[in-house]
């Protein structure tokens, strides 16, 4: 019936823009029929559900396109549950946002020069002021949401939601927070371009975006967070996320946040672009997990751009908590600091809650490089950084677990280390960590001070099979110790040539 319902919507968009006359792949040449004055959807699932239009500025009745709604008050008064939607372009956006009902579908429709139909929120009077409310079962498609006073789109245990071909430009202008949310300093949720809640135990949410350009939005560009118990998934595939202003440090592309006990967010991004978090704490990638929730993430066939901090930001705050993070043929380039991180917060936790922790990353394939090449200039400079986070100060790293694989890759061209493992910044405290490594097949090119350099104790790093090579043309493992690791713990033998 998905299929059927699908068919229909996409010919009775083939009416409108007069290409509807002949049948194809002998569907319903009658994509939708009038009744009683109303245009009913052929094909329809719910078999009641009707057409409406809608257009600024326009003063009509909604039933067909030549006499469409001027306002989205209007619209959510009329329609019902299953309802198609098409927004018709105008020279103005069609402002005061739209809540959807379930299983609605809105469709821009958009004039021979390509623009999409605009939808607006200014002000906070209607709809939150949010763009977009989402609903169960959505579609929306071909439509672009600019200068909203709060998130572009948005939604609260909205169920399977499905966003494609849809544009969001400089949402959250008013820089809102959500004060009911847990905050741990610069992990502050705000609202943003595309934001997806999952807030009762139990409850499912998922989000698929597919050719979606979000751009920049303040604070988040698009979020996907759980609590209480919620389970998450948000798909980004063949999309855009792109730059936006940070809100205090609140400052990240794409962001998975889970927390409290069974929460759940899966992200997947999946040959799509981040890039252009340049505020002091800007994060292209941000997976957080806290109080017993768990984080996955997969980064597939993806560009990860210049960031004010971390390409792709891994982390537990207060634990136990585990995340799980797969970078697959993919590119992490251009960090203030760091290209990829992994850590656990120092917030007060004892060392049961860190044992029953996982922090855990395998990177296959992937070209890790120029960390420090940005114009923003950062102490610190790495590729890859694993390690516990001083934050908040004064209270002791944790003894966490972490895990990092890296595999036929590439980590090149860091202004200081090119896999750096505890605590930065060398002497005391030693980062008390346990961590596991395994690089095998991988190329370490011109990484200005090390190839590897450790700041733990405990420390496991199985580097074998692997080519070295110094900025000076050198082709050997650079591996400094800033702690008192055990001179066994790192093994970089049997190295081959870089061939280069």
């Amino acid at each position: 019936m998905k299929t059927i319902a699908a068919a229909a919507v996409y010919f009775i968009l083939l009416l409108l823009t007069g290409c509807g006359e002949q049948s194809q792949q002998g569907l319903a040449t009658q994509p939708a029929v009038e009744e009683g004055g109303l245009l009913r959807a052929a094909g329809n699932p719910d078999s009641e559900a009707l057409v409406w239009f809608i257009k600024a500025g326009a003063t009509g009745h909604g039933r067909d396109r030549s006499s469409p709604f001027g306002s989205t008050a209007q619209v959510e008064h009329a329609s019902r549950p299953g309802d198609i939607i098409f927004l018709l372009s105008a020279d103005e956006p069609l402002d005061d946002g739209l809540t959807l009902k379930p299983r609605q579908t809105l469709i821009g429709v958009a004039p021979e020069s390509g623009q999409y139909p605009l939808l607006s929120n200014t002000t906070g009077d209607r709809n939150s002021g949010h763009g977009l409310i989402l609903a169960d079962g959505v579609r929306v498609e071909g439509i672009e949401v600019r200068n909203t006073h709060a998130s572009g789109i948005f939604g609260v245990d909205p169920g399977n939601v499905e966003l494609s071909d849809v544009v969001v430009s400089n949402a959250n202008t008013a820089q809102l927070t959500m004060p009911d949310r847990p905050t741990y300093l610069d992990y502050t949720l705000t609202h943003g371009g595309i934001v997806l809640l999952g807030s009762s135990a139990g409850e499912t949410a998922s989000l698929k975006l597919t050719r979606t350009r979000v751009f920049g939005s303040s604070g988040l560009g698009v979020v996907a967070a759980a609590y209480a118990g919620a389970r998450v998934s948000l798909n980004l595939l063949d999309s855009e996320i792109r730059d936006g202003t940070a809100i205090d440090r609140a400052d990240r592309g794409v962001y998975a946040f889970a927390h409290g006990a069974s929460s759940t967010v899966d992200l997947e991004v999946i040959r799509s672009t981040v890039s252009g978090r340049m505020g002091r704490y800007g994060r292209n990638i941000s997976l957080q997990a806290s109080r017993d929730a768990t984080v996955s993430g997969l980064v597939y066939e993806s560009s990860v751009g210049a960031s004010g901090q971390d390409g792709i930001n891994a982390g537990l705050l207060e634990l136990p908590a585990s995340v799980d993070l797969s970078i697959v043929g993919s590119t992490i380039e251009n960090s203030a600091q760091s290209n990829i991180e992994g850590t656990m917060l120092a917030l007060p936790h004892d060392e049961a809650a860190a044992s029953a922790s996982r922090l855990s990353i395998s990177i296959d394939r992937s070209t890790i490089r120029r960390a420090g090449r940005t114009p923003y200039v950062r102490a610190d400079h790495f590729n890859i950084l694993m390690t516990g986070s001083p934050t908040p100060p004064d209270h002791p790293l944790p003894r966490g677990q972490y895990r990092l694989s890296v595999i036929d890759s590439e980590i090149a061209a860091s202004q200081e280390a090119g896999l750096w493992v505890g605590a930065p910044w060398g002497g005391e405290p030693i980062d008390p960590g346990q961590f596991e490594i395994l690089v095998r097949g991988t190329q370490f090119l011109e990484n200005e001070t090390a190839d590897i350099q450790i700041g733990a104790s405990a420390v496991e790093i199985d580097a074998r099979q692997n080519c070295w090579l110094s900025p000076d043309g050198r082709e050997e493992a650079r591996v400094i110790t800033t702690s008192p690791a055990d001179d066994g713990t790192v093994d970089t033998s049997d190295s081959v040539p870089c061939g280069r």
